[in-house]
């Protein structure tokens, strides 16, 4: 699984995660969270 914002591969045990239209994601990083956060449409599949 790659994090959608930089895609860099994420371990499914991240501490970093949202919830989009009722899909889970998974980042690399807090930054990474708070700008998926910020535009989940931009980088939600």
């Amino acid at each position: 699984m790659n994090d959608p914002v930089c895609k860099m591969p994420v371990n499914d045990k991240s501490a970093f995660r949202s919830e989009y239209k009722g899909k889970s994601y998974l980042f690399c990083s807090k930054q990474c969270k708070e700008k998926f956060d910020k535009s989940p449409e931009a980088y939600a599949r």
